[in-house]
């Protein structure tokens, strides 16, 4: 009875130890193809997060290859980085088939190279099925992939993060005031009202734009709201900067130059070219004989503009205490102001800017300081070739440019 319970005993603990030797085996198999699985999984994982941080720099570093793990959202995504391989590798790629669900490339004859993308047939994405990118042709000069779509799409990555392109000042837009007085004569016919239109368009300094809009106010309240809809910056000469030295309002050079050029305009591209470049000739020459017969180193038309601004000028008093002090009055406007070594100091009282600173100029004053300056007076040192330095209430001090431009305070 022993010997046969130890048979039974020993037989249970082999049977016991080949089930657990199976079971082991079972776990380590699954084990194994779970971390195949997993391998598997982050390979094709990593394979798309390397296609969706697919990037477009100025050197294409993304789209150096084409491999048959690529994997694509639909056929215009596929159209585009074939494209952009193609431009990055220099070659001439063309369309060998191009249906619903599949797209093929070939090169030139005799290269081997070869890429087809294909519907896959497990989900709605396009894979890369084949792909030979061995290329024994030479770099193309002429490249039927660099369309204006791949283009766009490389510039926009490049143009304006690229240190080799150099950085522009915003473009400075502006407003036909013709076409805001059109828009706006739609609802207001009034004759009056059009001329306060034109007045506050014309206005040099802000002050003098809120005027005319309270006298168009008066008329209307409606008027100025629906006025002020066309942002004035685009349209009134008291926000126009120094950097773009045209003051028209009534005119664009876009709509000038093609009014000047209206009748090449409708003759062939070449022929048109031709025409423009005679006349362009001709105005130059024309320029250089009215320019030969000035008698002073200023075009007539601005002295005159610095006349009339001499004769505002003259209708103010200015008073000298012989030390470093003296006062300019205008009616019953007046600015007292001291003179420094190295620096005028001015308080305003309602002065207009533009008297000031050609009282400034008359004085042959080349630094000023400012203290309490509005908005006004600012506009009106802008571009006036005066060294200023700016007194804010709270003891804050900008120092403009020696080119006089203007600092956000």
């Amino acid at each position: 009875m022993e010997l046969r319970l130890l048979a039974t005993e020993g037989t249970g603990r082999r049977l016991g130890d080949a089930a657990a030797g199976d079971r082991a085996a079972e776990i380590n198999s699954t084990d194994n193809g779970e971390s195949n699985s997993k391998e598997y999984k982050l390979e094709e994982l990593e394979a798309i997060k390397m296609q969706q941080n697919r990037k477009v720099n100025d050197k294409l570093d993304h789209y150096n290859e084409l491999h048959l793990s690529m994997t694509f959202k639909d056929k215009k995504e596929a159209k585009r980085v074939v494209d952009l391989y193609a431009l990055t590798n220099k070659k001439s790629l063309r369309v060998k088939q191009n249906d619903r669900t599949r797209l093929s490339y070939t090169c030139e004859n005799g290269c081997p190279f070869v890429i087809l993308v294909s519907l896959d047939g497990k989900g709605p994405r396009f894979k890369v099925k084949t792909s030979i990118e061995k290329h024994t042709c030479e770099d193309a000069f002429t490249n039927p992939r660099a369309t204006t779509s791949s283009l766009s799409q490389y510039f926009k990555g490049t143009g304006r993060c690229s240190e080799k392109c150099p950085s522009f000042n915003p473009p400075h837009h502006r407003y036909c005031v013709r076409h805001v007085e059109a828009n706006w004569m739609k609802r207001f016919r009034s004759g009056e009202m059009k001329k306060l239109l034109w007045w506050a368009s014309w206005s040099t300094y802000e002050k003098d734009f809120k005027d005319q809009l309270s006298a168009l106010g008066a008329l209307s309240e409606e008027v100025v709201k629906y006025l002020l809809k066309f942002n004035p910056v685009r349209w009134c000469r008291a926000y126009m900067g120094t950097i773009y030295k045209n003051q028209i309002l009534d005119n664009n050079f876009t709509e000038s130059f093609n009014s000047w050029i209206l009748e090449p305009s409708g003759k062939p591209i070449l022929k048109m070219l031709e025409e423009i470049r005679v006349k362009i000739m001709n105005r130059l020459k024309e320029k250089k004989t009215q320019v030969s017969k000035w008698k002073e180193i200023f075009s007539p038309k601005c002295m005159e503009l610095f006349i009339a601004h001499k004769k505002i000028a003259q209708l103010c008093t200015v008073n000298f205490n012989g030390d470093i002090g003296y006062e300019m009055s205008e009616g019953c406007h007046w600015v007292e102001s001291s003179i420094g070594v190295n620096w005028g100091t001015i308080s305003l009282h309602k002065m207009p800017p533009l008297t000031v600173v050609n009282l400034l100029k008359e004085n042959k004053i080349q630094k000023v300081k400012l203290f309490n300056a509005d908005s006004d007076v600012m506009k009106g040192l802008m571009g006036s070739g005066l060294k200023v330095m700016v007194g804010i209430p709270n003891d804050m001090l900008a120092i403009l440019s020696s080119s006089s431009s203007a600092v956000d305070l």
